[in-house]
């Protein structure tokens, strides 16, 4: 039997899927595992010239691009072609020739099993498995190879730590679809949803901003500094319908704050931002905007740290990298700085350790959290797969 309740078979809804091939590479460990942890994220172009294809996985997902609903997919594809041949495989090209999640995740799945092994045996051995919501290793093809390497717990762990419906909710749903069509027998299905108030987390956060704000800026500089929080944007219909998100990032943002204050004694003044939208009618105020703005207000010292993002990818090496960097010099902003990312730090690897083992060891399903919908929610599959979870407590 399948551990999680009984689904409903509304689940088993159709749903796009990249057309690339998995590499087994990306599923880590040749032991028998016990316990598999699907590292859920969006995923991104291999390659520059997989930037069409991996837009259009996207775009045609209405969980997280509403707008190309009602679109005929034949435009969708031809928007996409359009949009990767004018600039976006060029963006790839100047950050590597590719997005490099495939490698911060691969590195990050292995040293999360390795010290999830010495901390709980009793779920051992553990092994990852890359699972991509728009590229290839998908979400449907690591449950199908985690199910064939007879493992006893399937942890789908999402990569986002604040959960958003755009992005969050549409890898579990497709986690769930994937794990229907399989069908294994004996297996404890469960997810761990956000984990945005982690303290080990937090605590790696604010480290790695403290020790670029003290090694990046003068004494004289950091009196004036001011903090820049940046995290992916979401369409306002999102936030109207109850999406947590926005919630959730601020509340991120000030536990670091609380934690530079105590340990690192800095208290400077931060606002969070937002970045990488594609409409008019989405989080602000933009990382763009805010950028052109902050000389006039009197600012010129600026350090920006990704808190959205668990690794590097082109969100952080050419959005904050090369344009956030150009976008400052234009407008006369001297001395804007860039905190690093999380990637591979070894307390990074460490807190995410301690939210699987939490996870593996308190005997949960999901959080809480994930059984209330959104207020004004209309979507039917999030009613299905509140309602299944609804069925286990």
């Amino acid at each position: 039997m399948i551990k999680f309740g009984k689904w409903s078979s509304g689940l088993l809804r159709t749903a796009n899927k990249p057309l690339m091939l998995y590499n087994r590479a990306f599923f880590s460990s040749s032991r028998e595992p016990k316990t598999a942890i699907l590292m859920m994220n969006l995923g991104g172009p291999k390659r520059s010239k997989d930037a069409a294809q991996f837009m259009y996985n996207m775009f045609t997902d209405p969980q997280t691009v509403p707008i190309f609903k009602r679109v005929p997919n034949f435009l969708v594809k031809k928007f996409c072609e359009r949009r990767a041949a004018k600039g976006v495989m060029q963006k790839y090209d100047e950050i590597g020739g590719g997005t490099p999640l495939y490698d911060w995740t691969d590195k990050q799945g292995k040293a999360l099993c390795e010290e999830l092994d010495k901390m709980s045996p009793e779920t051992a051995p553990h092994k990852h498995y890359t699972a991509f919501r728009y590229s290839s290793p998908n979400v449907s093809e690591a449950v199908e190879q985690a199910v064939k390497d007879g493992v006893k717990n399937l942890v789908g762990f999402s990569q986002y730590p604040q959960y958003s419906c755009s992005t969050t909710n549409s890898s579990i749903q497709e986690f769930h679809r994937s794990v229907e069509k399989v069908k294994p027998k004996d297996v404890k299905v469960s997810v761990i949803d956000r984990w945005y108030q982690n303290q080990k987390y937090v605590d790696v956060l604010a480290r790695l901003l403290a020790k670029d704000f003290n090694k990046k800026f003068t004494k004289e500089e950091q009196k004036t500094a001011l903090i820049l929080f940046t995290a992916h944007s979401l369409p306002q219909s999102f936030v109207d319908k109850g999406d947590s998100y926005p919630y959730e990032i601020y509340n991120t943002a000030q536990a670091v704050m609380k934690v530079l204050k105590e340990k690192y004694h800095i208290e400077n003044p931060y606002r969070v931002v937002w970045q990488s939208r594609i409409g008019a009618k989405w989080l602000s105020p933009s990382l763009t905007d805010t950028i052109k703005k902050l000389p006039k207000k009197g600012w010129q010292n600026v350090i920006v740290s990704p808190l959205g993002f668990t690794s590097d990818h082109i969100e952080t090496l050419h959005e904050l990298d090369i344009e956030m960097m150009e976008d400052a010099e234009k407008a006369g902003l001297k001395n804007v700085k860039r905190a690093q990312s999380l990637n591979a730090y070894p307390d990074f690897i460490d807190a995410l350790a301690d939210i699987a083992n939490r996870h593996l060891n308190n005997g949960e399903y999901t959080s809480k959290q994930l059984l209330l919908r959104c207020p004004f929610c209309t979507n039917p599959e999030c009613d299905r797969l509140r309602k299944a979870y609804e069925s286990i407590y």
